[in-house]
């Protein structure tokens, strides 16, 4: 795979976008979920951001005075949340259409928060995106991490418990959610 192919994330998954931002989504998945683990002014990094479920409210909660990076390999995805927070007037959200696993242009050591909400299980390099959440990263920065189990055992973008339990080594285990078919943890750089 060459160097622009892998910054593309070529090869990820990609869930049908009528799955991401839908009004049966926000009666499941609350938008609000993780507002415990953001304040005003921080700096966010949505890793998976698809069309900005999770973006636009994340952008809201950290205010003009933090930011938000928005990241996902689906370029039409990326076009769709740009066209979202323009018209709600936010200048916090910096989007880019690049892999998980090439982060260049975030700055490291610069992120209080990650969102990488079933990201891992859609791409295949793995150990690569988690090396970059940790590298843009401050110290004592949070991450919530999650993937579903449920899915093709041979396909090298799925991720087994054991694989996800490595993840979890690599940072300061906060909390654990293991339910049938996904599994999450809140994390901390050391």
């Amino acid at each position: 795979m060459s160097q622009e192919e892998f910054r593309a994330g070529r090869g990820d998954r990609h869930p049908p976008a009528l799955l991401m931002n839908n009004a049966v989504r926000s009666l499941l998945d609350r938008r609000n979920k993780f507002d415990r683990f953001v304040k005003e002014g921080y700096t966010v990094a949505d890793l998976g951001c698809g069309s900005g479920y999770f973006t636009l409210h994340l952008a809201d909660v950290v205010g003009p005075g933090g930011l938000v990076y928005a990241v996902d390999t689906n370029s039409r995805a990326v076009k769709a949340l740009d066209g979202y927070a323009s018209k709600r007037g936010l200048t916090n959200v910096r989007t880019s259409t690049s892999s998980t696993a090439a982060l260049d242009f975030i700055p490291s050591s610069t992120v209080d928060f990650v969102l990488s909400n079933l990201t891992l299980c859609c791409m295949a390099e793995h150990d690569t995106a988690v090396d970059e959440m940790l590298r843009v990263m401050k110290k004592g920065g949070r991450a919530y991490i999650s993937i579903t189990t449920f899915g093709r055992r041979n396909d090298p973008r799925s991720m087994n418990k054991s694989e996800f339990d490595s993840v979890k080594s690599r940072f300061r285990v906060l909390e654990v959610s293991d339910r049938r078919t996904v599994s999450a943890a809140l994390v901390e750089k050391l």
